[in-house]
């Protein structure tokens, strides 16, 4: 398959964790040496790209109806969200900066999910998602990247 034409389709879970972990790329001041290499020192891109795949999570969660529904989050609305089929597909401009993202993160705070979780908006404490999670998903994003 021509790589123009690879694409990774995400859960509900995973599509709440690299919509996260973009928003992290984007705004958050990363402090750890091998995490700030991986990003590099232009975040421009990364901040196009969560904007981009930010709003196509809205869209998705608001054709559920799974955007508005109240004011408030709960673990049962989250659950809803995670197994939520289909969720986002990342297409083959996207995975690269995706990936990077993810490996950024798990860098940045492996040693302190929660932290993460207090960084990243979306109640990811809710999702059933761990640190384990993120170097796990990166690698699945890296593995249909050529070379």
């Amino acid at each position: 398959m021509d790589t123009s034409e690879k694409a990774v389709a995400l859960t509900g879970s995973e599509s709440a964790l690299v919509v996260a972990a973009l928003f992290a790329l984007a705004e958050w001041p990363f402090t750890n040496a091998k995490a700030k290499s991986l990003i590099g020192t232009d975040k421009s891109a990364g901040e196009r790209l969560s904007e981009v795949l930010s709003a196509r999570w809205i869209r998705l969660l608001e054709g559920a109806g799974l955007w508005n529904r109240g004011s408030a989050w709960t673990p049962e609305l989250i659950a809803s969200r995670a197994a939520l089929r289909p969720a986002l597909t990342l297409d083959a401009t996207e995975i690269p900066l995706a990936a990077a993202a993810l490996e950024a993160v798990n860098e940045e705070f492996s040693g302190d999910w929660d932290e993460f979780c207090t960084v990243a908006p979306g109640a990811l404490q809710w999702y059933p998602l761990g640190p384990q999670d993120v170097p796990a998903l990166a690698g699945r994003l890296k593995a249909v990247l050529p070379g």
